[in-house]
């Protein structure tokens, strides 16, 4: 067949080269030039469909690097309000409910959710969906048994159940309640909507075929959709799920068809250990090879037209041995430039000439750099008046690596100073296309895309996920990472921190008398004034209602946390204007300090809290430092 096929070749070329008058040189040239075409087509449509693959890995990855984070930190807000609504049953179940609707109305744009009480022999006490529903016996259900056996208080989140007050899917995040002999009293229960979890699948842009799951340590299916609405796949246990996710790695990639509707699909995973739960986002394969197919069918026809241009270019060319050679390395540098190009048709490209030391830019590389030039001269002094100064090392060390061939290809985000535009950040990629004899690299050709609209809008749903909408100041999920990084610090460097915990006096009558509108700006006074009176590495959050919460990251003696406390409390004894108002609030304050008072996130800021309702109790406006004698109750 394999001599056929040359025959075949040989008899057309021949045919060619008599019709149009082609030496045998040259003949020979253009056959060798549309073979190498073709071959390097053939390379091409390969690592183009690899690159097809790595890009879906890595947009998988990266979507499922979000799914988790946005995962974890409900999980973790849940978590919390669990401990303090459990606090609050505890100490005082008078109000409960006005305390649960607070909460909810708090929370209401990012969780919705329902409370339940059990008792210590599994018989429903309180459920905020339904006043009336109680004696309801619930001592079957999974997240019940589970605190019966364990021994430690610890967070539990069940498979999807279906609710018997509500009559609704449903995912139950517990904790255990112990009376004040330490002996289990109940459970607590927040019950949240499956559909909350699966809701980022709506945010992204997989195809119709994508698939988002969290899923359970054993394999349940805890939330998922598309189809999240009719319950399809809830509760449903994926077969060999310890073997997929198995090993000391969080995260991975896998191709299999899912259990739920057998489409088969590229999944990227990623495990949350500390909840025992995997994050799954999946894109059906037909969708994650799209673009290989699109850029085949670019690929042949580029192909024919660059054999018609070589059969052309071989009609006028006729030359010396020395001439074709040179011809032939000029063609092979435009087909690389060619491909490159063809890659990256959006972006701007550059051709660094690195003998001459000088790089061309075209126009779209321009206008990203905020320069003028056609050609730049490619010295560290140009470089360094280019790439902003802290991401300076990082371009060229990734620069050096690829020059000394110690990584394929060069790649690296970085900000440059654009003259007109200011900071920018792009995402520059090339290659060394010619070494010489030694080695050396002569040319290189790449790419810049500007990213800076991306950064941009990851940088707002970061700080959107860790600060409070009303008053800009952090929230509870960055203010439990501030307290544990503070804590995991003093641990290591046997230092002291402190945590203040108050609330507003009087606060409820503001609301109640001149509105909610002029309580959100007491509310944002408040913060300002507090902020005023804390240094740059501490840090207040609100963490609901009028409840706020200070860390104070270093203090030399509880005497400096408790004069902190004092300037505070005096900074909110001073009358507010509020709509041309004078309003008086004052605060009630609770202290804690570390180690004196606890040596965990939860005790220290259970102590604060218990503290600050000392000082309530006390007569409102004062402060209270927790005594170390009530720290094993608490």
């Amino acid at each position: 067949m394999k001599k056929n096929n040359i025959f075949v070749y040989r008899h057309w070329f021949v045919g060619i080269r008599k019709r149009f008058g082609l030496s045998k040189q040259v003949s020979l040239f253009t056959l060798t030039a549309i073979i190498g075409l073709w071959v390097a087509i053939g390379i091409g449509l390969s690592q183009l469909y690899r690159l097809a693959e790595t890009e879906s890995k890595t947009e998988l990855e990266n979507l499922t690097l979000a799914f988790a984070e946005e995962v974890n930190s409900s999980v973790n807000t849940i978590d919390l309000s669990l401990i303090g609504l459990r606090s609050h049953w505890i100490r005082d179940r008078n109000g409960y409910r006005e305390i649960i609707s607070r909460l909810q109305a708090h929370l209401q744009d990012e969780v919705s959710f329902q409370v339940s009480i059990l008792d210590a022999k599994g018989r429903l006490v309180f459920s905020s969906a339904d006043p009336n529903a109680k004696a309801i016996d619930l001592s079957d259900r999974e997240h019940f048994k589970i605190h019966t056996q364990r021994q430690i208080d610890r967070l539990f989140i069940s498979a999807p159940v279906l609710g018997r007050v509500s009559n609704q899917w449903s995912i139950q995040f517990t904790r255990s309640i112990y009376d004040i002999a330490g002996h289990f009293d109940g459970v607590i229960v927040i019950s949240v909507a499956p559909a909350y979890f699966s809701r980022f699948y709506h945010r992204i842009k997989l195809g119709e075929s994508a698939a988002v799951t969290l899923v359970r340590a054993d394999g349940t299916i805890v939330a998922r959709s598309p189809r999240e609405g009719d319950g399809i796949g809830m509760g449903t246990r994926i077969a060999n799920f310890q073997v997929q996710r198995s090993g000391p790695h969080l995260t991975g990639i896998y191709h299999r068809a899912s259990e739920v509707d057998g489409i088969e699909r590229l999944n990227a995973w990623r495990s949350l250990p500390k909840y025992e739960l995997t994050v799954i986002v999946g894109k059906a394969e037909e969708v994650a090879f799209d673009r290989y197919r699109e850029q085949y069918r670019v690929y042949i026809l580029s192909g024919i037209g660059m054999t018609m241009l070589i059969i052309g270019i071989g009609y006028f060319v006729l030359a010396s041995a020395r001439q074709k050679a040179s011809a032939m390395a000029a063609l092979a540098e435009s087909e690389a430039r060619w491909n490159l190009a063809l890659s990256g048709a959006e972006d701007g490209v550059w051709d660094w000439n690195i003998g001459a030391g000088t790089l061309q830019l075209s126009r779209r590389s321009k206008e990203i750099l905020g320069v003028a030039e056609d050609v730049l001269p490619a010295t560290p002094e140009a470089l360094q008046k280019l790439v902003h100064p802290d991401d300076l090392m990082q371009v060229e060390q990734a620069l050096v690596m690829h020059l000394r061939a110690k990584t394929h290809s060069y790649k690296v985000e970085h900000r440059v100073l654009a003259a007109e535009k200011g900071e920018r950040w792009v995402l520059a990629k090339g290659m060394v296309v010619r070494r010489n004899e030694n080695g050396e690299p002569v040319r290189m050709l790449g790419t810049y895309s500007d990213v800076t609209s991306r950064k941009q809008e990851d940088n707002a749903i970061k700080y959107r996920a860790e600060h409070d909408t009303l008053t800009g100041l952090p929230n509870r999920h960055l203010f439990a990472d501030r307290l544990r990084q503070c804590l995991l610090r003093a641990k290591r460097e046997n230092t002291c921190f402190s945590v203040i915990y108050f609330d507003l006096d009087k606060f409820k009558a503001v609301n109640d008398q001149m509105g909610h509108d002029a309580g959100d700006l007491l509310l944002k006074e408040v913060g300002r004034r507090v902020t005023e009176c804390l240094r740059d590495s501490d840090t207040v959050a609100r963490i609901g209602g009028d409840e706020f919460v200070v860390l104070l990251a270093t203090i030399n003696t509880e005497e400096h946390a408790a004069t902190v406390a004092q300037s505070i409390l005096e900074a909110l004894l001073k009358p507010f204007i509020i709509q041309g108002c004078q309003v008086s609030v004052g605060a009630s304050l609770g202290v804690a300090t570390y180690p004196s008072h606890g040596n965990t996130e939860e005790v220290l800021l259970r102590c604060a809290d218990q503290a600050m309702y000392q000082a309530k109790t006390a007569g409102r406006g004062r402060i209270r430092v927790h005594h170390n004698e009530t720290s094993g109750a608490a």
